[in-house]
């Protein structure tokens, strides 16, 4: 399988350094001008990274992450410097960054940390984008079948969930189905165990859960109009 890094710098010399570093290895190198670039490429095959410089032209580190999550692009993402501020490390690391680079790169550990990302990548890219899909999926759903799905998968039985929405459990089993219809899942089983996976790869910092799944508890959620 064809591995592939994407390169974000504006120095050609660099890119050109590490173009030659990872052709080496068999791995491919597509390079980019800016954020914007990357960003409006098309959809990245696994196994694939991103590596990019620190000082990006158009938007900050922390940004460019949130924009590539934000068009459900999971790649692990490697940032590299010359110089950068031990708070900024820990900060993007926090948010989901896999690694740093001090420049100027060294060889060795330009290619492990690439080689591990695509690792990784390999790994967990089918099931972050499965995960992607889904989380779409529940956001396009009804409000009322959302309100549903928070109840069910926080562990309201269908009674409880009527009574707290001030449904009929008939309406409520309704909502069910034509849910689990959307999300193309058989039984509610599915949809519990989808919720707790989305859950956990929010935890882990890959992207924020929909809005129907972000409250804790269904005691919580504001209670609407019946209807």
């Amino acid at each position: 399988m064809l591995s592939s890094v994407h390169v974000v710098h504006q120095d050609q010399v660099a890119i050109s350094i590490i173009a030659r570093i990872m052709d080496s290895v068999g791995i491919h190198c597509h390079a980019y001008a800016s954020p914007g670039e990357l960003l409006h490429a098309p959809a990245l095959a696994c196994p694939s990274c991103v590596l990019a410089d620190m000082l990006l032209p158009e938007m900050s580190p922390l940004q460019f992450m949130h924009r590539l999550r934000e068009d459900g692009l999971f790649h692990p993402i490697l940032f590299m410097a010359n110089r950068v501020e031990l708070d900024s490390i820990i900060k993007l690391l926090q948010q989901g960054a896999q690694g740093f680079l001090r420049k100027p790169l060294n060889q060795m550990e330009l290619l492990e940390g690439v080689q591990k990302a695509l690792v990784l990548d390999q790994q967990l890219g089918p099931r972050l984008d499965r995960a992607w899909r889904a989380r779409q999926r529940i956001a396009d759903l009804a409000p009322r079948e959302q309100q549903v799905l928070s109840l069910v998968c926080r562990g309201a039985s269908a009674a409880e969930a009527a009574a707290h929405l001030g449904l009929s459990a008939r309406t409520v089993e309704n909502h069910r189905l034509r849910l689990l219809r959307k999300l193309g899942l058989e039984r509610i089983a599915e949809a519990i165990r989808l919720c707790a996976e989305l859950e956990l790869l929010s935890i882990q910092g890959y992207f924020g859960l929909p809005p129907a799944l972000a409250g804790r508890g269904f005691a919580k959620a504001s209670r609407p109009a019946a209807g």
